[in-house]
């Protein structure tokens, strides 16, 4: 009867068996979150911003802002492993990365504000030389 397992280790060792199993990375287009355009340029910042403070809350990773030649503008979560690859090939389309550090225990996270990311939009589509890049991921 010792031989006999309990219902519930079972059920650990299938769960750590998945646990192990490799992860998949699939290549997918960036989504904009807006276009850059002098209409609606406080709207764009409040929603870069509302992004931010999401991925900060929901993910504890700070964020990394891209603005392509089109004037498109895309938040991309940095805690995601592929971050990092999309951000060295697309380095001319940085606008800027955002609460990226913790604060620490008791100090609260200083968030940028929109009037600072709208700043950082302008500037970087102020200097943006034309250029066409296409970014693949390969798993």
């Amino acid at each position: 009867m010792a031989n006999l397992d309990r219902p519930h280790d079972r059920d650990i060792r299938a769960a750590s068996a998945i646990d192990i199993a490799p992860r998949r990375q699939f290549s997918r287009k960036l989504k904009v979150v807006g276009k850059f355009n002098p209409e609606d340029m406080h709207v764009l910042a409040e929603e870069v911003l509302r992004r931010i403070i999401a991925n900060r809350s929901h993910h504890a990773a700070g964020s990394f802002v891209l603005g392509d030649t089109d004037r498109n503008v895309y938040v991309l979560n940095g805690g995601v492993a592929i971050t990092r690859s999309i951000i060295d090939a697309s380095m001319p389309w940085y606008v800027g990365s955002y609460a990226m550090r913790s604060a620490g225990q008791g100090v609260r996270m200083e968030f940028p504000t929109a009037a600072d990311i709208l700043d950082d939009l302008v500037e970087h589509f102020r200097t943006l030389q034309p250029l066409h890049l296409t970014i693949e991921v390969s798993p």
